[in-house]
């Protein structure tokens, strides 16, 4: 399949009005010219004070035959590296508040990726469901690699910052591997 197949899928898999995840407010499958701030705060109630966005890059790409049937039958994957730079603003009266809102988010983002291993691309017998059903493009994300292992979802935190002493930015670099089974 080609990558696009592949970050349409998980896109949306993704999308707020899919997942449900607390605070998540937009999710753009390619760097926009311009982000529309207020998106971030589109699947919030109304005056909770905080929102999320999330930026998705695949940035990195490997592919590796493996013999699985013997010499002459064997399976290659295309493994990705999804990278989520995920992106929160808290307008709340103290930075705590805000804090747990962003804990919240991540908490649930990560309980999403482990909800399917296929994101949603399975049959719909298994649990597959939307445009990607029965494709297998995902033949798995969030479980490491498929030769020797590794990490399977890495979440990088930076420091929050409070802007201009009212807006608290909470900011994060999600590492997610995604697998493709291709044919060969």
């Amino acid at each position: 399949m080609p990558i696009t197949q592949v970050r349409d899928a998980l896109h949306y898999y993704l999308k707020p009005e899919n997942s449900n995840i607390a605070n998540l407010g937009v999710v753009y499958k390619a760097l926009p010219k311009v982000a529309d701030e207020s998106q971030i705060f589109t699947s919030t109630f109304p005056g909770l004070q905080v929102g999320a966005m999330i930026y998705m890059f695949i940035t990195g790409q490997r592919e590796k035959r493996v013999a699985l049937g013997g010499q002459h039958n064997g399976v290659k994957f295309r493994q990705y590296d999804l990278g989520l730079l995920i992106v929160m603003k808290s307008d709340t009266p103290g930075t705590g508040e805000g804090q747990d809102a962003y804990d919240t988010l991540i908490d649930d983002l990560t309980a999403w990726i482990q909800a399917d291993r296929n994101a949603w691309t399975e049959a719909a017998s298994l649990g597959g469901q939307g445009p990607y059903v029965g494709t297998g493009i995902i033949f798995s994300w969030g479980e490491g690699a498929i030769i020797g292992g590794g990490e399977d979802i890495v979440i990088d935190h930076v420091i929050p910052r409070t802007i201009d002493g009212g807006v608290t930015l909470f900011q994060s670099v999600a590492h997610i591997t995604v697998i493709e089974s291709m044919a060969v």
